[in-house]
């Protein structure tokens, strides 16, 4: 958008000019090339926006958030869940390699497609050097891979279609060399995922995409990160549908760039990164939908006090990979920012 925006103003002082102009914003925003046709096959899946959340993200000093939990531990009784506690003595961490993120266009928007890998480990809170990681025993030989997506008409919102794939696949997914295993790749996906057939023709046709368009084409991994995660769950009630908002604390947090190996402190150690997930029909908390679920009244006083306590020299919404240095990278696209 801001590409065309400076074309208009050259164009108005240089008419000899429009024609090509035009051309080139048309090009920029052409919506037929195979990676955005590619992330439109994912998009039927998420017309129904009860499984669609907004996600708004903060920084806060993690005493502030921790003297409010309680309230909401007194508001809403055993509904405020701990969806994954870890055992005593240990903190759950969640390490993800993320592809160079991908770009798609759709109404008018240069959007965000990005591949990662995500394992889950546990951390005995003794090895304060992280030497020891434990990996759930599900995921001991594999990983799941997702593809988060930017939806093109909700701000904050995404979907993150997702499969289990074995990690010695990995290393043959993220170049162009793909094509030289892809058969076995597809074969081994289908044995993993046995009732995700339709998505893994997806996941195919978005890898297809990638490495035959030029102009749109990633490959190999950017960054990583691993951070100690808490994550908590509000079921709501409107009527006989249950309303389920997320909350999430991230502390600790680790971000590698993995083409040198550069790592970066993004966040103090006395700072948790938060995000509220709230279904998108009733993100903006206005009267009427407090008016359908009166305890969303909770969920409006959380989010304000996240908003008054935020750490300011942190933009808000912007995710933990926008805290990597990314230069010569190209990966800020400064329509959309970047996010995690």
């Amino acid at each position: 958008m801001r590409f065309c925006r400076l074309l208009l103003l050259f164009v108005l002082a240089f008419p000899a000019y429009a024609s090509a102009s035009a051309v080139m914003c048309k090009w920029l925003f052409h919506t037929d090339d195979r990676v955005s046709q590619a992330v439109r096959l994912f998009q039927g899946d998420v017309q129904d926006t009860t499984a669609l959340r907004q996600e708004v993200k903060f920084v806060v000093k993690s005493t502030q958030l921790e003297s409010y939990l309680p309230v909401l531990e007194k508001y809403f009784g055993e509904r405020f869940k701990n969806r994954d506690k870890a055992p005593e003595g240990y903190a759950n961490i969640t390490s993800t390699n993320y592809m160079t993120v991908g770009k798609y266009i759709q109404n008018g928007k240069r959007l965000s497609a990005k591949v990662r890998f995500r394992k889950y480990f546990t951390r005995a809170l003794a090895d304060v050097q992280w030497r020891n990681l434990i990996v759930q025993p599900e995921l001991a030989d594999r990983s799941w891979l997702e593809l988060k997506i930017q939806h093109p008409e909700f701000d904050n919102v995404v979907f993150k279609p997702r499969l289990i794939i074995y990690d010695k696949d990995i290393p043959k997914l993220i170049t162009e060399k793909y094509f030289d295993y892809k058969e076995g790749i597809v074969k081994r996906l289908l044995e993993l995922n046995p009732k995700k057939a339709e998505d893994v023709r997806k996941f195919i046709a978005y890898f297809d995409a990638l490495y035959t368009t030029p102009a749109m084409r990633v490959e190999n991994m950017f960054a990583q990160t691993q951070y100690e995660r808490t994550s908590y769950s509000i079921k709501l009630k409107n009527g006989d549908t249950t309303i389920d908002v997320q909350i999430t604390l991230d502390q600790n947090v680790r971000l590698t760039r993995l083409k040198d190996g550069s790592q970066f402190n993004a966040y103090g150690a006395d700072e948790t990164v938060v995000e509220v997930k709230i279904p998108v029909q009733y993100a903006k908390l206005t009267d009427a939908d407090l008016a359908q679920i009166p305890e969303l009244a909770e969920v409006k006083k959380l989010i304000e006090m996240l908003t008054q306590n935020h750490v300011d020299k942190y933009p808000i919404n912007r995710g933990k990979m926008s805290k990597i240095d990314k230069k010569n990278d190209m990966q800020d696209d400064p329509d959309t920012g970047d996010y995690d």
